[in-house]
């Protein structure tokens, strides 16, 4: 059981574009009531799209330990271009955050 109540969940990025080869960082934050999360380890999943289908290899389940990570995605020389989109999804909750970038 969690001690509060989970609000949302935000995801953060500095850029929304990055070239092949390079490494795109991102930032999971649960929100409690007092916007800030004090409840604790949260089991949270990623999902990684690459024009809209799944690339199962760059995403899993992961722990936010004070409900809060930050993640690191080095896309691939020979990855293909595009729409790339970047869901979690907070297991205890149910809630959700999505944020695209584009790979060049």
């Amino acid at each position: 059981l969690l001690k509060e109540r989970i609000e949302g969940v935000s995801l953060a990025m500095e850029k929304r574009n990055v070239s092949r080869g390079a490494t795109i960082s991102f930032a999971i934050n649960v929100k409690g009531r007092a916007k800030e999360w004090h409840g604790g380890t949260v089991p949270a999943q990623i999902k990684i799209l690459c024009n809209s289908k799944e690339r199962w290899e760059y995403g899993g389940n992961v722990i936010l330990n004070g409900g809060k990570a930050q993640f690191n995605l080095t896309v691939p020389i020979n990855e293909n271009a595009g729409t790339w989109r970047i869901v979690v999804s907070e297991l205890a909750s149910g809630k959700n955050a999505e944020a695209d970038f584009t790979v060049e």
